[in-house]
């Protein structure tokens, strides 16, 4: 099953942008950097809550919580996704996890 799944994905990696021409350039344009420009409040968030953890959770005597639970970074292994779009994937599950 995962060979057929995997060739067939594989033979979409060629058409792989036509979903471009359905949204116009210009709104692609506009919008990204709006989207990668949250990484930076994405990295602060990231270092206060786990400043808190290691501070707070001590001393309440809870247990440390593990990111690899909440941080997923697999998707990006998909063979058939161009460079452009696991940089994408990388940062998407970055910033879901971080949020869950």
């Amino acid at each position: 099953m995962d060979n057929v799944w995997s060739r067939f994905q594989y033979g979409r990696k060629y058409k792989s942008w036509r979903w471009m021409n359905l949204i116009p350039q210009g709104t692609i344009l506009v919008a990204t950097p709006f989207i990668y420009a949250m990484i930076i409040p994405l990295l602060v968030f990231d270092l206060c809550v786990e400043l808190y953890q290691r501070v707070v959770f001590p001393l309440l005597g809870l247990p440390l919580l593990s990111r690899q639970e909440y941080i997923r970074q697999d998707r990006h292994r998909l063979p058939y996704l161009n460079p452009f779009q696991k940089a994408g994937c990388l940062y998407c599950g970055y910033a879901n996890g971080l949020l869950q």
